[in-house]
């Protein structure tokens, strides 16, 4: 009988154990971070109540120019200069000024600002990752961007347009500010 009953006990006990499972795991994977998009990002927070957020970063080429696309959001209270340097080459830097509570864009959405290669030493074999150095308010961070060309159907006019298109400066789109609240 005790035998019975002990089975019983490790019975149930293995039951709530798989059904429970999930419970067990410190970091599951549904409160992972991730970038649900080809690109990489960032956060950097500069100071308190400030954040810049680089998203959706990748660099497209056509084999010889080279194009960096891509979403900076300051979500902050204060304008942000945000510098760009391929790692290991600080020969050339791009700084962009983004506006408080604002989005610049480079080639999404609607925007044309591009950094080609005439202004930040982009490189990388098609498949393969560069590693940018970024910085915001003093500090740098280093993110890995993934190098694509036009086989995806999405990318072909962007790579298309790399003939024609002459650098510009990044579109900036005011953003609402979180705290702002309609006026009657």
């Amino acid at each position: 009988m005790l035998v019975r009953k002990l089975a019983a006990v490790a019975v149930t006990a293995a039951v709530l154990l798989s059904v429970a499972g999930c419970s067990f795991n410190p970091a599951p994977e549904s409160l992972q971070s991730y970038a649900p998009s080809d690109g990489s990002g960032i956060d950097f927070h500069p100071n308190r109540n400030q954040q810049v957020d680089l998203r959706n970063f990748i660099v497209l080429t056509d084999g010889t120019v080279y194009g960096l696309y891509g979403s900076i959001v300051n979500g902050g209270t204060k304008a942000q200069q945000v510098s760009f340097q391929v790692d290991g080459d600080n020969s050339k830097t791009q700084t962009i000024d983004v506006a408080a509570n604002s989005v610049a864009g480079f080639g999404y959405a609607g925007t044309d600002g591009v950094i080609h290669t005439s202004e930040l030493a982009l490189t990388g074999k098609v498949g393969g990752l560069l590693k940018l150095e970024v910085a915001v308010g003093g500090q740098w961070q280093a993110i890995e961007v993934p190098v694509l060309d036009g086989t995806i159907d999405y990318y072909k006019d962007l790579v298309a347009g790399f003939a024609s298109a002459a650098p510009i400066a990044p579109n900036v789109t005011p953003v609402p500010s979180p705290s702002a609240s309609p006026s009657n």
